[in-house]
């Protein structure tokens, strides 16, 4: 009879949920904190024993117990949520871990950390890892992080970005002399079908916050709520990601009242639960 413990490893169920190793030997792993956001990994790992610590918290234990801890449920759930996991395992490749492009000269570069499992999953299966990610997720961070590994004179560089973004990444990385060539990806373009039920929400009283993921979602929503209105509102509270973002909100005269120390989508998750906590 299968236990707990043989139903999936520590290591796998981390995977799962999208959370990679920094470092790692065959027995242990270096990740960052599945409690808690933090942008140095202090979550430790015994694959050989199923067992973890988080330094930060000061805390550890099993498996088991760090499901409970996560989905925040009792013993009887995580099992179950165990279980499923290991029904589902025929499901589950394991990642590759040697990456094609060893004897490549080819680096990748990653503006921020990549934390959602169908991307993490579809950027391994093809054997992309990046080889330098920045401390800070702003284009300033990428400069500096990339002079600071060396010289970029000659270096050829691509940057597929959106279609409207700072030039501060290209122009600083061609000052110091690299070939960078700039493709539009994506474009954000403004969605005005609820613009009118977004209106009465704020006239009604049912909206809280408005949250800005980038400084064009800012200007794709001022194009269709005009930033008048939003002054005429104040109870609504603005969340914006990064500092970037948080600018362009102050150059069209809004304030911006909630904003993460780390520049991602789950730290501004964290920052509003915070700003809303009933503790606060």
């Amino acid at each position: 009879m299968k236990t707990v413990s043989d139903c999936i490893g520590i290591r796998e169920y981390l995977l799962r949920r999208g959370l990679q190793p920094h470092r790692e030997t065959a027995t242990h792993g270096m990740f960052l904190s599945p409690l808690r956001e933090e942008r140095t990994p202090s979550f430790s790992v015994r694959y050989d024993k199923g067992l973890w610590y988080d330094f930060g918290l000061g805390e550890g234990g099993t498996l088991l117990q760090l499901v409970m801890r996560i989905e925040g449920c009792g013993m009887a759930e995580a099992i179950r949520h165990l279980r499923k996991e290991a029904a589902n395992e025929v499901l589950f490749q394991p990642l590759p871990t040697a990456s094609p492009r060893e004897d490549s000269p080819l680096r990748i570069l990653s503006v921020g950390e990549i934390r959602h499992p169908a991307l993490i999953g579809y950027l391994r299966e093809r054997g992309i890892e990046p080889d330098f990610i920045p401390a800070r997720y702003v284009a300033e961070g990428v400069v500096e992080g990339l002079l600071a590994l060396g010289p970029v004179a000659g270096v050829k560089m691509l940057l597929p970005r959106a279609a409207k973004a700072r030039e501060v990444l290209p122009d600083e990385l061609r000052k110091a002399g690299a070939q960078v060539d700039v493709i539009a990806a994506y474009e954000t373009v403004p969605a005005a079908a609820r613009k009118d039920e977004v209106l009465a929400a704020m006239q009604n009283g049912t909206l809280d916050c408005v949250t800005f993921g980038s400084s064009s979602t800012v200007e794709n929503f001022l194009s269709l709520i005009p930033a008048d209105e939003l002054r005429a509102h104040p109870e609504v509270k603005l969340a914006a990601i990064g500092p970037v973002t948080a600018k362009t909100l102050a150059d069209n005269g809004l304030p911006c009242h909630i904003q993460p120390e780390a520049y991602t989508i789950p730290a501004l998750v964290e920052a509003l639960k915070a700003h809303y906590s009933p503790q606060r």
